[in-house]
């Protein structure tokens, strides 16, 4: 089934991508991604699992994600991670699935390790975003950590 010149996995990957972004930006914004952009992220994944060409292992990727979503409350307890970013994580993680999981979480690390020298940075100097470190943020918006690793996610479930 096509729309535009789409396939019905095409749209929902394309739309996973836009449903990240939206989550990066509202954490940039007020370091809070609301849960509607969570549970449409993890909606999406049912119509992209009954149109992927290709069966998905939806129990193991279950599984993968639970795993991923226990891992995060333990951070969120422990007060390293907000509970958006947890449940950010989680879904994406569904996304990723078994194949995918371990390169997602690298990747969603590093790019939050550069985000936290950039805050870093900021709080200590105040010459990143043109700020005085008075002014700088005291947190980091892991949403846009985890959106660039479900970028990276999404790009390879299009290149199939």
């Amino acid at each position: 089934m096509e729309f535009l010149g789409f396939s019905v996995t095409q749209l929902c990957i394309c739309l996973f991508i836009a449903l990240l972004l939206a989550a990066a930006r509202s954490d940039a914004k007020s370091f809070i991604i609301p849960n509607r952009l969570n549970v449409a992220v993890f909606a999406l994944y049912v119509p992209y699992v009954l149109s992927a060409p290709t069966p998905i292992q939806w129990i193991m990727t279950s599984v993968v994600a639970g795993g991923v979503l226990l891992a995060g409350f333990a951070l969120f307890a422990a007060g390293y991670m907000g509970g958006g970013d947890v449940k950010l994580l989680a879904s994406t993680a569904l996304w990723a699935g078994p194949g995918m999981v371990l390169a997602f979480v690298v990747l969603t690390a590093s790019a939050g390790g550069v985000l936290s020298a950039v805050v870093l940075l900021q709080c200590r100097y105040g010459w990143v975003l043109g700020l005085s470190s008075a002014e700088g943020p005291r947190a980091v918006p892991y949403g846009i950590a985890i959106a660039t690793g479900g970028v990276f996610v999404a790009l390879q479930l299009l290149t199939r």
